[in-house]
Parts: C-alpha cells; structure tokens; sequence
C-alpha cells in the first residue's frame, strides 16, 4: 500500500514528507495506523548523525500509538481495531539475554533495531523507486501506517487517548525505569534529578509515586523547573556556577540518597552538582576519577509488560503528572507498581 510518511534520506538535512510504500504485514506482524507520535531526543540526535552512518534513507519515529487494522496469522494478543502502544525493544524471549531475564538487552531486537529492519532482518518500506528504506527502531511512526514486530505492539484500553499513549514506548518506560530498577528508590529517600525535559519529568513523577521526599529538580531553565514543580518536585534549583551544589546539599539535608538521576546530555550541570551527592557513609565529597556512574537502557525490564503496568495506574487515575491525591488514587498502588517484576 501507498502511505506518507517522513523520511530521512541524508544527516542533518530536513526530513522530507512523501509516498512510500508499505508491505502488509507477515505472520509475525502488526500494521498499525498510527495516531500520534512523539519526538524524541534520539529522533533528533539520528537525524543529526551522531547515532552512527549508514541509517538512511530512513522513515523516522519510534515512540507512538495507533489503531491495529490487520495482523499477522501468528498474532493472537491484539486485533483489527484494537488500540495499540508501541515499543522499540520486542523481546523475542529466546536469545541468551532474555532468557537471563534483560528483555531490554534482546540481542536480534538491538541488532535489527541499530539495522534499521525488523525481526527477520528486512525491512517493510520502500521509495516509490524500490529504495529500501529502514524503519526506526522497528517501530518509523512518523507514518501514515507502520509495521512493527508483533511484541513491539502492546494493547491498550480504548478509554485512554492515544495522543498520550504515544509517550509510553520510549519515555515514560525509560524514566520509571530508572526509579524503579536501576536506582531502585525507596520511600522516604531523597533524589535530585538534573534536566526536566520530557523524560525528566517523567523521572520526578515517578519519584513521587516511589515515595522519594525530597525530590529536587536542577535545570538551567526556569521554565523547566515551574513545569518539575507542577509535575511533584518538592524543590527546584536552577544551575549556577558555586551555587547548584550547596542548595541541592542544603534541600536534601545531607545531600541526595540516591545518584543523581540524569537524562543524556546535562554535563556542565553535574559538574555543578558534584558536591551534593551523598556518598553513603554520612558525609559529601565531590565525584572524582574512580567513581561509579551507571547508565540503564529504556529503563530495563520488559517493555510490553511495563507499557501495560503503566495502563493499569492510569486507570486508577494514577497520571504521569504526579499531582496531589497520587498516593491514594487507588489503594495499594504504589506497592503494586514497585513490587511487580516488569
């Protein structure tokens, strides 16, 4: 079939919105029409050519939902019609790293994804010319239509607006993630998170949703910081020569419990917040060579299963803003969310 789509075809030039053509699904396969999609800093960065050569032409966008219009005869969790978030890391469940239970670290997913094919290793897409074109991380949402991988295509309840469900994908699982399985916060603890963009904010509601108090936010925007203060941050530091450290130190009384929760390119801030991380023995010291600084990807655990965990809170209106009355949306959530296992 014939679709527009927004297609990079060289780094740093503008994406150009033109016919490609799609081929229908295979057995293992989902076409989606695609709803509403998000832009990523990593949209942004591939488009720029800093995530590597070779990855175009290319149809772009990996975060996004849609509404299934056909599937594959192996596909039995979703249907014609149902309503569908997508996700960059389809677990095959079968390779060396799955089977250990790092579903995010799926090795054919993060080969075919860094190739720009699907599972099977090829791609769906193509110039009207036959130029192959590579999709997005399994997912070149910014479609018309898109077909992803059958575990890139996770369920979603129709009362939930897609144009929100499109953030669930990427940032959202990344930034609970982070609270949840890397830093693995506990309630009580404090945390201090540097940049409040879009993956930021979604880092400090679910500091709220894990108990964490205080909760400061440092950016060197203040419009960013009103927002981290909208969405739960108990205080916010706008970054400064000589100054960011201290009031992060002064808010958390003896300085943040936990690492600093960084999204990817906030350097020249972490200089700045070096003497305010606790270093766990009672007392703050400034990073230096030799310390540990520990990245996650996505998030880690299963993207479809955390996608879903994500739903059922929304449900129990239990938002990604973290405002007030969070804690007793719906009882026993917050122990719902940090005892599962996705």
């Amino acid at each position: 079939m014939r679709i527009r789509a927004a297609v990079l075809h060289q780094p740093r030039q503008p994406l150009v919105i033109e016919d490609v053509e799609l081929v229908s699904p295979r057995e293992d396969e989902v076409l989606v029409r695609v709803a509403a999609a998000g832009v990523c800093r990593s949209d942004v960065r591939l488009a720029d050519g800093e995530l590597g050569g070779g990855r175009w032409p290319m149809v772009m966008g990996h975060e996004g939902a849609g509404v299934v219009e056909a599937v594959g005869a192996a596909v039995t969790h979703v249907a014609p019609g149902d309503h569908v978030g997508f996700c960059i890391v389809p677990a095959c469940r079968a390779c060396e790293e799955c089977r250990a239970g790092r579903h995010h670290l799926c090795i054919p997913a993060g080969e075919n994804g860094l190739r720009g094919v699907l599972m099977d290793g090829t791609s769906r897409l193509s110039l009207p010319d036959e130029t192959t074109l590579q999709h997005a991380l399994m997912t070149a949402c910014f479609a018309e239509r898109t077909v992803v991988p059958a575990a890139g295509a996770v369920r979603l309840p129709r009362e939930l607006p897609l144009w929100q469900a499109s953030l669930l994908g990427c940032g959202v699982v990344t930034a609970f993630g982070a609270v949840r399985n890397a830093a693995r916060v506990q309630r009580g603890e404090s945390a201090a998170v540097i940049g409040c963009g879009g993956v930021g904010l979604q880092v400090i509601a679910a500091l709220r949703l894990a108990g964490a108090n205080p909760i400061v936010a440092v950016d060197l925007d203040a419009a960013k910081l009103e927002l981290a203060l909208d969405r739960g941050a108990t205080d916010a530091v706008e970054s400064g020569p000589a100054v960011t450290a201290a009031r992060v130190a002064k808010l958390a009384g003896r300085g943040a419990d936990q690492p600093p929760l960084v999204p990817r390119g906030k350097l020249r801030v972490i200089e700045e917040l070096g003497d305010g991380v606790h270093s766990g023995v009672g007392n703050l010291r400034r990073l230096e060579p030799g310390d540990d600084l520990f990245g996650r990807q996505g998030g880690e655990g299963l993207c479809d299963d955390r996608v879903e965990r994500f739903v059922v809170l929304d449900s129990a209106g239990v938002r990604a803003e973290a405002r007030d009355g969070l804690a007793s949306a719906w009882p026993g959530v917050r122990d719902a969310w940090l005892g599962g296992s996705a």
